[in-house]
């Protein structure tokens, strides 16, 4: 485990008998069934949504971000089967082997003239989605329980040369379907380490889903969870490699280099990871109609009356909002946000009443009970 201390980049000429192995744990681009919610109406495999065009983009620009900015090269990509992750990886093997990317207005790998020699591509089926209802819906699974991924259609989508065939597989199949949350983020966890063990003195790029890179950083960084991954976004890993006379090779314990809101990842510690979870139980177990039936009642203001009759409904639907927001859009929330979308539904609901005349949302925000009872 990583101590709470700010780790540090370490160059790897500090170490003679040393080295430093970088590994970068990336999310894919923009899924098209997020941009059009339709196009699960048509789709043959509506479990296995490919990119936009916009994420081809975010991919592509984001590799050669890590090309010209993070200060050491990557020798190898390896990727989820997943058709948006194939298609990421892609774009950023071509950001990172281009010869003549030169014009910053090049989006993607289109017209992007590679050197096959400078990066190696694989596929890893153990770095695939959680394979439950957790992130695909269950009436999207196969009927047979065959994905339809094999290793050699995958490597063709890659760029030629690429290829590196002759890896050995860490998951020489896909998991089971109904795998438990906690059993995927051990996944995660045992992937992410023996990738980085097979390939000691390379660097590395793993390209996988928003779950895999929020362990990629919870995993090793102390009393901290992950709330939010950004399309493409990706967390940084680093540790010392020592290399003895005998050739034995000692690994150290990984160092999370990723600050929080750095690279699209926005984490925090644990106590308030567990309020969201309380919170997100107690929605589970109490009686909406009972609840609404039991709203006490308060001696408010004109404008506090509107608000306070409100709030229950509001509360409900933010709540349930931020429930379906991280089930089916893999995105992740936090109680204080979720009272300032109450705050804000119901200063939208007020809006046109003659009681909100002159009132502000400011309002709300700073000094919520002398708006709803007059006392400050």
């Amino acid at each position: 485990m990583s101590s709470n201390s700010s780790p540090r980049i370490v160059t790897e000429t500090q170490f003679p008998s040393q080295r430093v192995q970088n590994i970068i744990v990336m999310r894919h681009g923009d899924r098209i069934d997020n941009a059009e919610p339709l196009w699960i109406t048509t789709a043959k495999t509506p479990w296995d949504p490919p990119l936009v065009y916009a994420g081809k983009e975010r991919a592509f620009c984001t590799g050669r971000k890590l090309r010209n900015s993070i200060g050491f090269p990557i020798h190898r990509v390896i990727v989820s089967p997943f058709t948006r992750c194939i298609q990421t990886a892609s774009e950023v093997v071509s950001a990172l082997a281009a010869i003549n990317d030169d014009d910053p207005l090049e989006m993607t790998s289109d017209n992007i003239k590679i050197d096959p020699s400078k990066i190696k591509v694989s596929v890893e089926f153990g770095l695939c989605e959680i394979l439950s209802k957790e992130a695909i819906r269950s009436d999207f699974v196969p009927k047979n329980g065959n994905w339809g991924f094999k290793f050699s259609d995958l490597e063709a989508k890659f760029p030629s040369g690429t290829v590196d065939s002759t890896v050995g597989h860490v998951y020489q199949e896909m998991p089971k379907w109904e795998e438990p949350l906690q059993d995927a983020r051990a996944r995660y966890v045992r992937v992410i380490r023996a990738l980085a063990d097979k390939f000691p003195s390379e660097n590395l790029v793993l390209v996988t889903h928003g779950e895999g890179v929020g362990v990629a950083i919870s995993a090793f960084l102390k009393d901290t969870s992950v709330y939010e991954v950004e399309y493409c976004a990706y967390a940084h890993l680093q540790r010392q490699i020592s290399f003895g006379s005998n050739k034995a090779i000692t690994p150290g314990n990984f160092d999370v280099v990723t600050r929080n809101g750095q690279s699209g990842i926005r984490k925090y510690g644990t106590g308030v990871f567990m309020e969201l979870q309380l919170m997100m139980a107690e929605w589970r177990k109490f009686r909406v109609k009972e609840w609404l039936e039991n709203w006490p009642k308060v001696n408010t203001t004109s404008w506090g009356d509107i608000l306070w009759k409100n709030a229950p409904y509001a509360v409900i639907w933010s709540i349930w909002n931020a429930r379906n927001e991280s089930i089916f859009k893999e995105k992740f929330t936090t109680p204080k946000r979720i009272c300032l979308t109450v705050m804000g539904v119901l200063w939208y609901w007020s809006l046109g009443k003659i009681e909100s005349r002159g009132r502000r949302f400011q309002e709300l925000i700073v000094n919520w009970k002398m708006v709803v009872t007059g006392i400050g």
